[in-house]
């Protein structure tokens, strides 16, 4: 299937290109109903419009369902990301992706020193 992604250049293509995969990845795993809206089809997305983000909560108002946000029903982008990333592991070829290590009062030098590596 040949389609257009938007950009100009090849870094711009590439971009594009990762965060339709994004959008995609999110429908397969999340648009299970025929009448769901697929975000792959709407493309111009802010995560953040279902999933909270401090970063972006200038206000301090917390999660929240104004103008038709979707916060309060959703896992934070955070909490979203880190668990998407952090199942990883579990295939073999991503095996080393996210090594174990000593939570931060528990490390030794050596290990401080090759975390900041």
């Amino acid at each position: 299937m040949t389609e257009s992604v938007p950009g100009e250049t090849v870094e711009q293509l590439v971009v594009n290109v990762a965060k339709i995969n994004i959008l995609r990845l999110h429908d397969a795993k999340h648009a299970t109903n025929p009448g769901d809206t697929k975000l792959d089809e709407r493309r111009n997305i802010v995560c953040a419009s279902c999933h909270y983000s401090p970063a972006l909560d200038l206000a301090h108002l917390g999660p929240n369902d104004d103008n038709g946000k979707e916060q309060t029903q959703h896992i934070s982008m955070s909490r979203a990301m880190h668990a998407s990333h952090g199942n990883l592991n579990k295939f073999p070829k991503f095996d080393n992706l996210f090594p174990d290590m000593p939570p931060p009062g528990q490390r030794t030098a050596g290990q401080q020193e090759e975390i900041l590596q």
